[in-house]
């Protein structure tokens, strides 16, 4: 369950989230006509609903008519791995997907079902044709939704590149075990793994949540590599060996690094030692930037707010005191320094500046009131400027920002 400071975050993701198409609809060519109940029945549908959540996938067993012919009043649907059905209301729904396609459906009071709406199309088209060019321009892209054939050569590929970790080190006694969307990969004893499967499963569920994804979604290309050793010099030798880092000083200090791959693919490797409680925030900490990775699209979320959310999602599932100190000593640093810097232009913040981060996260969901926050994240994943995207959702700039950030320490 998440604790009251961090449950703001997932609801600020949220909020706004109707108007708001899925990351998959802005990939995908829409039927030409509205769908009848007929073409319906037996498909595979993903589901937003009006409050913001996301469902899926479904069959559908049966579809009930509106008032006008070919509408939607409600849908039955078999959940998957459960012999019991569902009913989903039309007057629910924002909208359905079929093979990650958006119907492009409102619900029409009056018809009382979804109907079909040729300006929900023509709006979503051409917002697709505007972000598409935008990201193109900044050398990056939409994430395509993957076909099963595609996802499994992502697992054939994770799983070669496995086997050679293993060749290339052979006197490290690895075990795999594979969850719903991640594949691990370690030495640790069995008692120790189980609790960190079940902080990943609990990262993955609220980051779900907050971005509007279904929870039985893969977001991952395959799944998430995760390899976790116990000793801090085998996971120094896999950085160096396998992964081809030359700079020992991009993991002094860390318990853990996340990579990120221009084709999708998201690894993470980290080593246990003797800190239990710091390697699991840093495990949750570096999967989500793999998770805002694959959000939308491979645009980059600024290295201050991208830091600020991953502390935050930390906070949630450790349900520690880290964030509040380090909150505390970037603010003695700030102050000691009497600045913070190219601090919000920094391609990649310093470890000693989180807190000050994670602040401005809780400096921004202060002052959310109607799904700024939210937007916000989006419109950067759209390749929008950051500080042009803050002064479209919250009306700050950079230096409202700073005033607001040096409010806060002499508050404290």
């Amino acid at each position: 369950m998440l604790n009251t400071r961090s449950l703001r975050f997932v609801v600020a993701l949220l909020v706004g989230l109707l108007f708001i198409e899925s990351p998959d609809a802005l990939l995908a060519q829409p039927p030409e006509n509205s769908l009848g109940v007929a073409d319906l029945t037996g498909k595979i549908i993903e589901v937003t609903f009006q409050d913001f959540m996301s469902e899926g996938p479904y069959e559908v067993v049966k579809v009930t008519e509106g008032k006008q012919p070919g509408s939607i009043s409600t849908l039955r649907v078999k959940i998957p791995g459960e012999k019991r059905n569902k009913t989903i209301r039309g007057k629910q729904v924002a909208e359905l997907y079929v093979d990650h396609r958006p119907l492009d459906l409102v619900y029409d009071r009056k018809q009382r079902g979804l109907v079909f709406s040729s300006e929900k199309k023509a709006t979503r088209l051409e917002k697709e044709k505007i972000v598409a060019e935008r990201l193109r321009n900044t050398g990056h892209r939409l994430w395509k939704p993957l076909s099963e054939s595609q996802q499994n050569q992502f697992l054939e590929l994770q799983s070669t590149f496995l086997k050679d970790v293993q060749k290339q080190m052979p006197h490290v006694r690895f075990r795999l075990i594979d969850t719903q969307f991640f594949t691990v990969f370690t030495d640790i004893s069995p008692d120790q793994v189980n609790g960190y499967l079940e902080n990943l499963d609990a990262m993955y569920r609220e980051l779900c949540t907050a971005f509007g994804v279904s929870v039985q979604k893969n977001v991952w290309c395959g799944k998430c590599v995760v390899v976790i050793f116990q000793n801090r010099a085998d996971y120094m030798l896999y950085e160096a060996q396998v992964m081809g880092v030359k700079n020992p000083a991009l993991l002094t200090g860390s318990a853990g690094l996340c990579h990120m791959f221009g084709n999708g693919e998201v690894k993470f490797a980290g080593f246990l030692g003797n800190n239990g409680g710091y390697f699991g925030n840093t495990l949750i900490h570096e999967t989500t930037h793999g998770f805002i990775h694959r959000y939308l699209s491979s645009a980059f979320v600024d290295s201050w707010l991208n830091e600020g959310m991953a502390e935050w999602v930390a906070d949630a599932i450790m349900k520690n005191d880290k964030i509040v100190k380090r909150q505390k000593l970037s603010a003695q640093i700030v102050m000691a320094a009497g600045g913070w810097g190219d601090f919000l232009q920094a391609k990649q913040i310093s470890g000693q500046h989180y807190g000050t981060a994670s602040t401005l996260v809780d400096i921004l969901l202060d002052r959310n009131q109607d799904g700024q926050f939210r937007k916000f994240v989006r419109q950067i994943k759209e390749g929008n400027p950051i500080e042009a995207s803050l002064k479209d959702t919250f009306g700050l700039t950079f230096k409202d920002l700073e005033k607001l950030y040096f409010d806060w320490i002499t508050r404290q």
